[in-house]
């Protein structure tokens, strides 16, 4: 698995995944959502490419996909020549049902999406295909980890939950007689299909936004709220030039937040035996976390506060279960 990020060193190097997340000194300068961007112009038009900065080379879309393609598949074509494998003439991609809070992606995002791919990748592969993202957790199951329901030769209709960093997909997925999806007919497409805009960045935002307001004074709460708003929206380097400087600080403490509720997230779901929602989570250790007092100076102290695991359940049961995914389990199943 790798993360669809990227971070530019001083080099202009382009390093990908958890690699970048490791390199990247500055959250500010990690380059991330440029996949859901992709599919939202059009490769054949004339693209306006701005200024770009020491550690953002690549201004368009585009090209910072064509980085990230470029520098997964040096470690794909590596590792098949290490274990002396041939490389791959095919490829299949997988593509989102849903985004920007409709049900079903729209055609032409998904048109702008596959042209765009097919012109970054020219040249690499001899055929390129797509799947439904439901589609490509089914695959795994049957052909990558072969579980042994799933990979009889028979007629499936499975019910895929598909938790992503951005997305939350249902599906009902009907195979052919023989087990397996296709890429054209009444299989090509999920029998059934909902999406909620919610994912683990969705928690990790949750997370941050209660932390941060634990720690700052309650006079600038209401401003901390509005600059959360404002620093969700920051796509780009470019975006966030255009902040004034107190903006700008703002949007460095909660980027650091945000990576560190990452990490304390993961570590503290890896001590979770039981994921009953009224489970006993009182013996789990809880993760500490440092948060700006006045995330408007850039030398603010520091509150020590904890990540623990009712928190995280909380916030999910709360926020995310029954605000978002109960309803739509019930519809889509």
């Amino acid at each position: 698995m790798v993360p669809t990020t990227i971070f530019y060193d001083s080099d202009k190097r382009a390093h990908i995944g958890f690699d970048a997340r490791e390199k990247c000194s500055a959250p500010e300068q990690l380059l991330e959502d440029f996949k859901v961007q992709l599919g939202q112009h059009d490769p054949d038009a004339i693209t306006k490419r701005s200024s770009g900065t020491a550690h953002a080379p690549r201004t368009t879309v585009a090209g910072i996909a064509q980085d990230f393609f470029r520098a997964l598949l040096t470690k794909v074509n590596s590792a098949l020549e290490l274990q002396g494998r041939p490389l791959p003439k095919s490829l299949l991609i997988a593509e989102p049902l849903a985004l920007s809070g409709i049900d079903m992606a729209e055609e032409n995002w998904l048109s702008n999406y596959r042209r765009a791919i097919r012109r970054i990748l020219h040249g690499r592969f001899e055929q390129i295909d797509f799947l439904p993202d439901p589609f490509a957790v089914f695959q795994y199951y049957r052909y990558g980890l072969r579980h042994p329901i799933i990979a009889e030769h028979r007629k499936h209709i499975v019910l895929v939950l598909d938790f992503g960093g951005g997305t939350f997909n249902i599906s009902v997925v009907e195979t052919t007689k023989t087990g397996d999806v296709s890429q054209s007919g009444v299989n090509s497409r999920p029998l059934s299909a909902k999406s909620v805009q919610v994912g683990g960045f969705a928690i990790n935002r949750l997370l941050a936004a209660d932390l941060m307001m634990k720690a700052v004074e309650k006079d600038i709460r209401a401003e901390v709220r509005k600059s959360i708003e404002r620093a969700d929206r920051i796509k780009t380097p470019d975006e966030l030039t255009e902040l004034a400087e107190r903006q700008q600080t703002f949007y460095r403490h909660y980027r650091r937040l945000l990576q560190t509720v990452e990490s304390a997230k993961l570590s503290v779901c890896n001590l979770i035996a039981n994921w009953n929602l009224q489970a006993d989570l009182s013996g789990i250790t809880p993760f500490p976390i440092q948060v700006a007092v006045d995330p408007y100076d850039p030398a603010s102290r520091m509150a020590t506060l904890k990540l623990d695991a009712g928190m995280l359940r909380h916030a999910f049961e709360e926020n995310v279960w029954k605000a978002k995914l109960r309803d739509a389990v019930k519809k889509s199943a």
